[in-house]
């Protein structure tokens, strides 16, 4: 509950901010319009991003960051028990692909509208470290990762200005993890 409802009163809380300004979450990309094809290119880069982090992203990390300083908490306690898969599913979709992705979207937008290209560099580049950042129980390692895939869940977004193909990359990126997990 604790992280699903911070997730619903951040969302509650860009739907307030954007009702101010006058506009909806479809000003922020968040349309219907070709459901099928942002869904299936969601999930192609969901995917893509879950192999790139396990092929580049993790080696690159072990060489950059210390070993010591890559040890986090050890989340298998929270994960070992199969009752909660449908939790951690539900939180994959919610927390990840939707609230994290609404937040990073808001933040884009409002940065570039006031301060144009620099202020889209600047949403980007320190988004993304304050993302990584709130991964570090997870060790340095995960900052760093976590970092570098906010900027690409980033540019996803950018790439056609459509937040669902973000999120759905997301919410498939951490579902693949969960899944994992428990099958390993």
């Amino acid at each position: 509950m604790y992280a699903g409802g911070y997730g619903l009163l951040s969302v509650m809380l860009v739907w307030g901010l954007l009702r101010i300004e006058g506009e909806r979450f479809s000003d922020l990309g968040l349309e219907t319009d070709r459901f099928g094809a942002q869904l299936g290119i969601g999930v192609l880069f969901g995917l893509g991003l879950f192999i790139l982090h396990q092929a580049v992203l993790n080696p690159l990390a072990d060489v950059v960051i210390s070993p010591t300083a890559s040890s986090g908490v050890d989340l298998a306690p929270l994960l070992s028990n199969p009752v909660y898969y449908p939790v951690w599913i539900g939180l994959a979709l919610f927390k990840g692909g939707f609230e994290e992705e609404v937040w990073r979207v808001f933040a884009l937008t409002r940065f570039e509208k006031r301060w144009g290209v620099s202020g889209l560099l600047f949403a980007i580049v320190v988004g993304s470290l304050v993302f990584g950042a709130g991964h570090f129980y997870q060790g340095a390692d995960a900052v760093f990762t976590s970092s570098i895939k906010a900027a690409l869940y980033s540019l996803i977004y950018l790439r056609k200005r459509r937040a669902m193909e973000a999120m759905v990359a997301h919410a498939v990126y951490d579902i693949i993890g969960v899944t994992l997990f428990y099958l390993l």
